[in-house]
Parts: structure tokens; C-alpha cells; sequence
């Protein structure tokens, strides 16, 4: 066997080839499967390159290639061979069938007849994608209706909006809007509210509003979300300080507000809150411990907590006490030491009412009278000189 190609350039050697008597070779046939090549079966590369085909070789193989395959005839005794050891094989030992060559679409894997077989060129695969049948195709035309229709229906939307837009009930529904809300008329001028305006222009369809719950949980996410981007300018090894206080509500629900303060890479102030905890319980020191110890854990800034600055009650001693401990409980390889700061205005504040207590300064009463009769009348005799 031999692969002829046309930009090969003959010699006189290669055409005066000397052929043998039985050439042969059933590692050589192109037919045979991988599992029915022998360990001796030969590569392309170890073919000679012929340009003229030989008068007593055969081409085999399509036409208008540029490489093809010649073979010469083989005498009786090597096709009685050959058949022999054909049906010794997997495939020569079955039934004789009539088989033609078929492609096989990539996919939805559907066979095709081959185009060399009864026709040439690939029509065969192009009815095939145009028909709808293929999966491939299908996906396709589903993907461009879904964008003609996108298309078709923002155009609806624009005349809609053009013809059913009215000024008059577009300021009236701003007016019911923020009384039904009870906000206050600034909120209009709010660019926020412009922006999300804007946003909802841009929708393709008319955009829906969150779902009370969905809406809470979105929030969540985000607020998340800001406190890691803040966070990450912490600079290595750095450490951030914490201030805390407990709020009662009006309707008896306390609360613990948790804010942080550090100084970022850029030797910017940055400060955030990590936390606004409802209490339920006591208010002792462990009890508010546990939830600072939470926030910590949460945001994994267990080691590099420098100070706690709270009021002066009784309670933010046995607090910061607590936190050191279960601080160590975790052996840290850092072992940090949380000091405790006083708030500095609170305790201006209690100084001040203890000065004042001592000197009986407290008034009877929140507010002053003023008798304005004279100042009333002294105003009126400027003014009656000033007209004459």
C-alpha cells in the first residue's frame, strides 16, 4: 500500500518499483479496526510518497482529495488467505450484510447517509439543521424568537408609554404615594429614588417590587456584604477597636448597639456597625458577653480586638472580664489582651450631676416665662419715630 500525493515529484527509481509476488498485508488495510490490527500495523508516515499513480495499483478512496490510498490486485491465493482469516474475526463471522457509510450529527447524534454514497456535498446535514429535528438547531430558533419577542414587546411598551402617559396622574401618583407612606415631601428630591426610576426605564418588561421577606433577606446579604469589603482594608496585623451600649426601646426592647473603629492602609478613619443585637434576659455581663462573642465569631475578628469602650455601669466590668476569658479559652497563637476604656463623655456627664447636686443648682422647672410688655412697647415707639 502506498499514499500518493500530488505535491510529491517522481523519480525514476519510484516508478520502476519492483513489486512482490504476494504484497499484501493485512496490518495494512484500512478497513480493519483498531482491536483487529496486529502490533506490527504501520503508520502513514512509513508510506512512499508517490505522484503518479502506477498502472497496476488502485486507487481507493473518495475522489478530489488531496492524499489517497493505492493498492495493487491480489492474486487468488492471497484472497483465499485473506478470507480465511477474515471470518476467524469478530466481524467476518457475521451474517454478510449490505452496508452504506453514515455521519452522525454532533448533536442530538442522529445518523445521516454519508454524502459520498449517493450524492456529494453536505445537503444531507443541512436539511437535517434546518428542519427543526436537530436539538441544536431547535435551541437556536428558540433562542431568536425569545429575542424577537423581547424586541416586539419593548416596542409595544415605548407607544404604550408614550400614549398612555399622562403628567397630571403622574405628579398625582407621588402625592398619594408618599402620604400613603407617610414620608416626608424630601423624599422626592432624594437621588435614589430618581435612580431607581431610571432603572425601572431601562427594564425590557415592567419590573415587579420584592416581596416584604425577600426584601429583609436581600438586606442582610448586602449589609454582609459591606462589612466584608470594609473589613479586608484592615491592615494585616492591625487591630480594630470596639464600642458598644445597650438602648431600651419604648415598648421595653433592649437592644446592643456594636460598632468597630480602625485606621485602613491609606491611614484612612473607618468605622462600621457590626451589630445592633436584640437582648433577651439580664443584662449581666456574661449575658452580653456571649452576644459580643458572636459578633466576633461572625465576622472572625476574635484576635484582633484591641479595646472595648462602654459606659461605667457595673455590668461592662464583668463584660470585658468575660470576653478576655473566653478570648483565651480559644488558644490564639496572637493570646491578645482586650483592654477596657471608659466612654469619656459619660463620665463628664455623672461628673456634672454630682457637681450640680452638691451646689442645689436643679431648677424648679424646663422652662423660663418672659414678659416681653416692655420690649413690646419700646418697639412700638421706635417704630412711630421712625414714621414721622
Amino acid at each position: 500500500a502506498y499514499i500518493a500525493g500530488p505535491s510529491s515529484i517522481p523519480t525514476s527509481s519510484q516508478l520502476d518499483v519492483s513489486y512482490a509476488e504476494n504484497p499484501f498485508d493485512p496490518n495494512l488495510d484500512p478497513n480493519l479496526f483498531n482491536s483487529q490490527q496486529t502490533a506490527t500495523s504501520v503508520v502513514e508516515s512509513d508510506f512512499i510518497d508517490l505522484a503518479v499513480e502506477h498502472s497496476s495499483l488502485q486507487r481507493i478512496g473518495p475522489d478530489r482529495r488531496k492524499h489517497f490510498v493505492l493498492f495493487d490486485k491480489m492474486n487468488d491465493a492471497s484472497k483465499a488467505k485473506f478470507i480465511e482469516w477474515w471470518r476467524t474475526t469478530v466481524r467476518g463471522s457475521e451474517p454478510e450484510t449490505q452496508r452504506e457509510p453514515l455521519v452522525m450529527c454532533r448533536s442530538c447524534g442522529v445518523s445521516l447517509p454519508h454524502p459520498h454514497s449517493k450524492q456529494s456535498g453536505t445537503n444531507t446535514m443541512k436539511r437535517h439543521l434546518s428542519t427543526g429535528k436537530c436539538q441544536k438547531a431547535s435551541r437556536n430558533l428558540a433562542t431568536q424568537q425569545s429575542i424577537i419577542q423581547t424586541m416586539q414587546h419593548a416596542a409595544i411598551l415605548e407607544s404604550s408609554r408614550a400614549t398612555n402617559f399622562s403628567q397630571d396622574e403622574w405628579e398625582r401618583e407621588q402625592i398619594e404615594c408618599i402620604t400613603a407612606l407617610n414620608l416626608p415631601f424630601r423624599s422626592l428630591a432624594r437621588k435614589q429614588l430618581a435612580s431607581l426610576v431610571r432603572m425601572a426605564q431601562r427594564a425590557p418588561t415592567e419590573p415587579t417590587l420584592l416581596h416584604p421577606r425577600t426584601a429583609q433577606r436581600r438586606l442582610k446579604k448586602i449589609v454582609y456584604e459591606e462589612h466584608h469589603t470594609i473589613l479586608s482594608t484592615l491592615p494585616p496585623n492591625a487591630k480594630l477597636s470596639i464600642a458598644l451600649d445597650c438602648w431600651t426601646s419604648p415598648f421595653q426592647q433592649a437592644f446592643m448597639a456594636i460598632t468597630g473603629y480602625f485606621i485602613d492602609q491609606d491611614w484612612n478613619y473607618r468605622e462600621l456597625l457590626l451589630g445592633f443585637e436584640p437582648l433577651n434576659g439580664p443584662h449581666s455581663g456574661v449575658n452580653l458577653s456571649e452576644v459580643l462573642m458572636e459578633i466576633f465569631k461572625k465576622h472572625d475578628i476574635s484576635d484582633r480586638i484591641l479595646a472595648i469602650t462602654s459606659d461605667n455601669a457595673s455590668n461592662n466590668t464583668t463584660l470585658v472580664q468575660s470576653i478576655q476569658d473566653s478570648i483565651d479559652s480559644l488558644n490564639l497563637p496572637s493570646s491578645p489582651v482586650v483592654v477596657r476604656i471608659p466612654c469619656l463623655a459619660h463620665v463628664i456627664q455623672l461628673s456634672l450631676r454630682e457637681l450640680l447636686g452638691s451646689v442645689k443648682a436643679d431648677p424648679q422647672n424646663d422652662t423660663t416665662d418672659t414678659n416681653f410688655s416692655n420690649v413690646e412697647a419700646q418697639a412700638r415707639s421706635l417704630h412711630a419715630s421712625e414714621s414721622q
